[in-house]
C-alpha cells in the first residue's frame, strides 16, 4: 500500500495499491496562520465529497502541539454516527 496526494499520477501498477489523501494535516499547520479552522473546513468539504477521506500525518513532524487537536478530531469522528476509522489494508472497495 502506498498513501499518496489524491492529485498525484497513478503508478501504472496493479502490484501496488494507492490510498488516496485528500488532507496533509502536517502541511497545513506549517503554512496557515489559522489551521485549526482550516483543517475542519477542509475535511468537512472532503465529507460531502468523497466516499474516503484520507489525512495525511508525517510522524515525524508531530510534537504535543500537534498531537492534542489530532487527539480533539480523531475523539470527535470516533463519537460520529457516519465517520468510521479504516485500517490501511482495508479494503477500499
Amino acid at each position: 500500500l502506498l498513501s499518496r496526494d489524491v492529485t498525484a499520477v497513478e503508478f501504472g501498477s496493479t502490484m501496488l495499491q494507492q490510498i488516496p489523501v485528500n488532507i496533509d494535516w502536517s502541511g497545513m499547520l506549517k503554512i496557515s496562520p489559522n489551521p485549526l479552522p482550516e483543517l475542519g473546513h477542509a475535511i468537512a468539504n472532503n465529507f460531502k465529497k468523497n466516499k474516503l477521506t484520507g489525512i495525511m500525518l508525517h510522524h515525524a513532524d508531530m510534537d504535543d502541539q500537534t498531537l492534542k487537536p489530532l487527539a480533539e478530531l480523531l475523539a470527535a469522528l470516533a463519537d460520529h454516527p457516519y465517520a468510521q476509522g479504516l485500517l490501511l489494508g482495508s479494503n477500499l472497495e
